[in-house]
């Protein structure tokens, strides 16, 4: 029993360790308790600001692993619709091929034993937990983004910029009820799992992610909302298969796919982005 209890303690204190050093060199790793998942990394409080965004890209771990690539032409389309919407919001997009790649921020929200989760993320769930638990990973830009940023800001009298990327990681499920299960896609948002249902096996997820940086190219907020979900039925569970969200119904996402429990019934990734937006931004006026 006391050998156990050491080899936790060991476990931990590495964890922790690791956690320390990484957070020394601009990464953090945080448990989200509940949504929404957004994390606030400095304070920052305006009445009036002006925002100009980057363009909104694919994630890079779609871009990198071999087991999303395949869908990356897929999301493509929806990418430039996503952007065509953000013209219209009146928010100054930004040249992101000014700005280096070496350096450059990523963000990771999802389940902390998701494929892609970063290191560590695992030790975020202990024994209590029933499902693993939602974790938010940052990591911040080199100086020299964070010093070209800057730069443009400047150039664009914008006091805030937006970085978005459109991704597919997974999310926990949850407990809805005695009997239920549910998946917690973000801010307000739910979405019922069928009753058969592996517990330990996390559903496949495409979201939006974004970070706002001040004018010095510094984190303030980051975060997530999902868009839609696909659960693996559970006979193909029990052979340890998995039921990805196909190009198909990446496609009907553009034109197709509403959030029927909002009352206008919009486009799931307008309502995602929307809130996307809102939960980052302190605006009350935008660079247009």
């Amino acid at each position: 029993m006391r050998f156990n209890h050491f080899m936790k303690f060991m476990a931990l204190f590495f964890a922790v360790s690791a956690l320390s050093v990484a957070q020394a060199f601009g990464q953090q790793l945080d448990y989200l308790s509940k949504a929404p998942f957004y994390k606030n990394y400095k304070k920052h409080t305006v009445q009036t600001a002006q925002i100009a965004s980057l363009p909104i890209d694919i994630d890079k771990m779609v871009l990198e692993e071999f087991f999303y690539k395949d869908r990356v032409a897929a999301l493509q389309p929806l990418v430039a619709v996503m952007n065509g919407y953000l013209d219209s919001m009146q928010i100054t997009r930004l040249d992101g091929q000014v700005l280096p790649k070496k350096g450059s921020p990523y963000l990771f929200v999802g389940s902390s034993e998701a494929e892609t989760a970063p290191p560590g993320s695992d030790m975020m769930r202990e024994e209590h937990h029933k499902y693993a638990p939602m974790v938010i990973y940052a990591n911040k830009p080199s100086t020299d983004w964070k010093k070209q940023a800057e730069e443009i800001l400047v150039q664009h009298s914008a006091d805030y910029m937006l970085a978005i990327w459109v991704g597919i990681v997974e999310y926990p499920k949850a407990n809805k009820g005695v009997f239920k299960k549910k998946v917690v896609l973000g801010t307000n948002y739910e979405s019922d799992i069928r009753f058969l249902s592996a517990e330990d096996k996390p559903v496949e997820v495409i979201q939006v992610t974004g970070m706002l940086f001040n004018k010095k190219g510094e984190v303030l907020r980051a975060g997530a909302e999902g868009i839609i979900h696909e659960d693996t039925p559970f006979w193909a569970q029990v052979f340890d298969l998995k039921k990805d969200i196909d190009d198909k119904a990446i496609q009907a996402l553009i034109s197709e796919y509403r959030r029927e429990d909002l009352p206008s019934k919009p486009l799931a990734w307008k309502a995602a982005m929307d809130m996307l937006i809102h939960q980052l931004t302190p605006r009350t006026k935008v660079v247009g």
